[in-house]
């Protein structure tokens, strides 16, 4: 799963990391909610609900988590809505990409 600028984009895999279906918030919620601002929990469930025909078709009862971006509270809803569909979560990997030095933000000026 990863988001950007407001915008998640979620990947069913299976085992040998072989794309089952990709979907997007956007994919997902059509072009004439696009428009309209939307929040991250009803974006999520969108789109774990139009994942329900995979789940059934593949039998999915549990799944890895890998997110490429901080884990925050839209986390939690997507557990919360997996776990209404009795889909439950193995484990949750977190990807981000470090910083090839280690210093951030600007320099400090003498």
């Amino acid at each position: 799963m990863r988001k950007t600028h407001s915008n998640f984009f979620m990947t069913l895999t299976d085992r040998r990391s072989k794309v089952i279906v990709c979907k997007t918030a956007a994919m997902v919620i059509g072009k004439l909610e696009r428009r309209r601002r939307r929040k991250a929990q009803q974006t999520l469930d969108y789109m774990v609900a139009s994942l329900d025909k995979y789940f059934k078709l593949y039998k999915i009862q549990g799944i890895y988590l890998f997110l490429k971006m901080r884990p925050g509270q839209y986390v939690a809803n997507l557990i919360r809505s997996l776990s209404a569909r009795k889909i439950f979560l193995v484990k949750v990997f977190c990807r981000r990409k470090l910083p090839f030095s280690t210093t951030r933000g600007r320099r400090k000026k003498f």
